[in-house]
């Protein structure tokens, strides 16, 4: 007989697999939706089509590199399995809130700008200038104290949560979100605002290379995934160095459209 002490699955390693298919299927439908807006996008968008590709888009993105401190509260043995994922839920509602609200704000930016006839029918712009901008603002919004910092806070559960999963169990954590204390809903409002502070000027790169190039938003994904995963040692490293290479890239415009 096997002792029912023994156990063989270790505290707080349940693995939500309904929630892990969840967050799969959100982020596929991100991808998905935002792809099949812009494939319109040719004839022009309305501001409401904008925004849609714009939010289902940023959900596609900003999903994945969420999903690992997702999993984690959303697997705690020390509570109730319907309340851990509700909490894990509420926090990844709130910092998709807030993406949304930025969402909104790139798609009057990319209305305005397509108003102006500044945008290509790929959805790109065609002003040497604003590329340059782009570029240069992004490179070194990558290269400054202010990105470390934020990805500092990225990299962890919102402050309030006690300064991350690596400094409180997961026990205290759900506990915290289900006994009165700060809610989860809360902390991904405040989580949203440290993401868009670390990566939003990233996303107006985007505006460069086509707003909805399948490329670029796989390259861009994939970047935020590695600065949250990597390291903490090699996670500003990850930073600095795309920082350097956008602001080559500007280099790279402005040295091409002289030789034109």
């Amino acid at each position: 007989m096997t002792s029912p002490a023994l156990s063989l699955v270790p505290p707080a390693r349940r693995t939500p697999w309904a929630f892990l298919v969840g967050l799969a299927a959100l982020t596929a439908l991100g991808w998905g939706w935002s792809l099949r807006v812009a494939s319109g996008g040719h004839h022009g968008l309305p501001l409401w089509g904008r925004v849609l590709m714009w939010t289902t888009m940023m959900v596609g993105m900003m999903v994945p590199p969420e999903v690992p401190t997702l999993l984690r509260l959303a697997g705690d043995l020390r509570t109730e399995r319907w309340r851990a994922v509700g909490s894990a839920s509420a926090l990844l509602g709130g910092y998709l809130g807030v993406w949304a609200l930025a969402s909104a704000a790139l798609a009057m930016l990319d209305a305005w700008l397509t108003g102006r006839g500044w945008m290509t029918h790929e959805m790109a712009s065609r002003s040497v200038s604003l590329n340059v901008a782009i570029l240069a603002g992004a490179g070194l919004v990558q290269l400054s104290p202010w990105k470390t910092a934020c990805l500092a806070r990225c990299r962890s559960i919102p402050a309030e949560l006690g300064g991350g999963l690596g400094k409180m169990s997961l026990g205290k954590v759900s506990n915290t979100f289900g006994g009165g204390g700060v809610h989860p809903l809360r902390s991904g409002l405040r989580h949203g605002l440290a993401s868009v502070s670390s990566c939003g000027v990233l996303m107006l790169v985007l505006f460069v290379v086509g707003v909805m190039s399948w490329v670029a938003m796989l390259a861009l994904t994939g970047l935020l995934v590695a600065e949250r995963l990597a390291p903490a040692v090699v996670a500003p490293v990850l930073g600095r160095l795309s920082g350097l290479g956008l602001l080559l890239w500007g280099g790279w415009v402005i040295m091409s459209a002289v030789a034109w």
